[in-house]
Formats: structure tokens, sequence, C-alpha cells
């Protein structure tokens, strides 16, 4: 294993680090939902002591990325089926209202620049849509419709429901046609962002999440985090 270097700075800047390298690994996949992060590791790799580890999974847990089993340490959250489906009917809501909110703020400052700069990144076509880029630029397009909304409170609570690690868990089973028809969901709810229709953007976001939810109803049991494992790794 090639250790990778940290510049000398406090105990503090160290813990950033690696929450910050750690937080990357789980929103690309590196590090799968229910999979154990290993202290003696991640020490040996970055070449520090065992307390800014165990720091930064403290960090981590807070934040709603690890859980951190007795006698086991972190293990990257894995959500039960009940919890995931309870996730994306507060989604449904909350994205819609952002949707229906950037339409009507749409040209409010750099709003319009931003945003259809991040749509055409986020626009794939057949040729390009690889799981990776999908699911990297699904967040991106979701996340800057919350940002471009203007309401600080949504957006915080958007925020703490850490979707991008439910999207993850799930997003794995997604197949070629999925990807493809949530592409042309988006289409549909940039296009009314950009036409500053609020009705309809907010209407096609929610039937959007919608969607997603009733396809994560026909998903296999092996996705989501065993009901008999409550305290125990994904």
């Amino acid at each position: 294993m090639n250790k990778i270097l940290i510049p000398e700075k406090k105990r503090g800047s160290s813990v950033d680090f690696l929450c910050e390298h750690l937080q990357n690994g789980i929103f690309v996949g590196r590090f799968a939902p229910g999979q154990r992060l290993i202290e003696r590791d991640l020490i040996e790799e970055f070449g520090l002591s065992r307390g800014p580890v165990r720091e930064a999974f403290h960090r981590l847990s807070a934040d709603g990325l690890v859980d951190l089993i007795p006698h086991r340490g972190a293990i990257v959250r894995r959500l039960l089926r009940q919890e995931v489906q309870d996730l994306f009917q507060i989604r449904e809501s909350l994205e819609g209202l952002a949707a229906g909110l950037a339409a009507k703020n749409i040209n409010q400052g750099q709003n319009r620049k931003l945003f259809t700069k991040v749509w055409k990144q986020a626009c794939l076509s057949k040729k390009t849509m690889q799981w990776n880029l999908f699911m990297e630029n699904n967040q991106l397009f979701h996340k800057t419709i919350v940002e471009i909304s203007n309401n600080t409170q949504l957006y915080e609570l958007v925020e703490k429901l850490r979707l991008v690690v439910v999207m993850f868990q799930v997003g794995k089973s997604m197949h070629f046609d999925q990807m493809i028809k949530s592409n042309e969901d988006h289409k549909e709810i940039a296009q009314a962002i950009l036409d500053g229709d609020e009705i309809k953007a907010q209407r096609t976001m929610s039937n959007h999440v919608r969607n997603s939810h009733r396809w994560i109803d026909t998903l296999p049991e092996s996705v989501f985090k065993p009901k008999l494992a409550l305290n125990s790794a994904g």
C-alpha cells in the first residue's frame, strides 16, 4: 500500500483531510454501503496515529455517513428498506418544492448561467452513459436545483437527508434503461426550470422522485440492510 503523505500541520488539519478523503470515497462508491473502514489500514496509509482516525470516524458518524458498531468500528451506513422508503417520501415533497422555487428564481443573479452550465454537463447521451458518471451528474443536477431555490433552510434540510448515500446504496442496481428514463425525466425538469414554469417544475420533479421510489420498491432485500442486523454491521 502506498502511503498518502499529509502536509505537516496541526492534528485538526489531518482529521479534516481524512474526513474529506473518506467522504469522497463514500460518495463515489469506493467505499460501499455496509463496508467496514479498517482503522489499522488508514493509520498505515496516512501515517496517522489512532486518535485522528477515530476522531474522523466520529465526525462521519455525526454526519450520518457511517455507523459506529461496538467491537467492529466504523461501517459505511447502509439503510433498511423502510428507511429508504421514508426518505424518498420526504424527498418527493422537498425536491418538488425546490424545483418550483428554482423555476421561480431562475432569472435571479447567476442562477440561469449556473444551471445551464450544470445541465449541459449532466445531460448525458446514450453513448456516454456510464454508471459512475451517471451517479456523479445525477447528484450535481439535484443539488444545483436545491441551491438555486434560494432557500437556505430547504437546502439544509435536504443536505441532512444524506441522499447521496442512499442513491449509491440503491444505484448499483440500476440498469441502462432506468438511467435513460431518469435522464429523460431530467430533461423535462430542466426545461420547466429554464422556462420559469414553477408548477410544471414542481410536478415533474415530484413525479420523477415518486417513480424512483416505485422502482426501489421492486429491489430485492439484498440491496438493503437486513432487519435482523440492526445492531451489527450492514
